[in-house]
């Protein structure tokens, strides 16, 4: 969505993406004056992207994830990689799935959750321009716990790292 599709013509609507594990087959890009085909419609018109990927992912090569990002860039699009070495394909684990199977926690995979929510969240606030939609400051201070849980004297409460499934230690 948002870069990579002609039929039907990308969504003028797809503001950016985050692509977990994946990228375009044949992201080379399109030359100046040559009409771009499906499997290479990166252009100048395409949705800021970032990746995430595992450079040992059978399933969607991290070749793939960093021949977009670079044809994005070199289109002008914001790009973002966040690359993870010797992981393979989805390579995280949510804090719903260490607390269905602890035996299989994996620390690794439980701190690349942390930086897609983290990142991603950053990406698409930046990207969406989300900071136009936050209240207005008002005087106060937040006080953040060792927990991560937050608590707000004189403002609003807008959530906390818990509350986005972040543990924090």
């Amino acid at each position: 969505v948002g870069v990579g599709a002609l039929q039907p013509p990308p969504n003028s609507q797809v503001q950016a993406f985050v692509s977990m594990s994946g990228g375009l087959p044949d992201a080379d890009g399109v030359a100046v004056g040559d009409p771009p085909t499906d499997a290479n419609a990166v252009t100048s018109a395409s949705a800021p992207g970032y990746f995430l990927s595992g450079t040992a992912d059978p399933l969607a090569p991290y070749s793939w994830s960093v021949k977009t990002f670079n044809s994005l860039q070199r289109n002008g699009v914001d790009a973002y990689l966040t690359t993870w070495a010797g992981s393979g394909h989805i390579p995280y684990q949510s804090p719903q799935d260490v607390q269905a199977n602890p035996l299989q926690a994996d620390p690794l995979k439980e701190q690349h959750w942390t930086q897609y929510m983290v990142n991603s969240a950053a990406f698409l606030y930046k990207e969406l321009k989300l900071a136009s939609l936050a209240p207005p400051v008002q005087h106060g201070y937040d006080l953040v716990g060792s927990d991560g849980g937050v608590f707000v004297f004189g403002g609003g409460f807008y959530g906390s790292l818990p509350g986005l499934g972040i543990s924090v230690n």
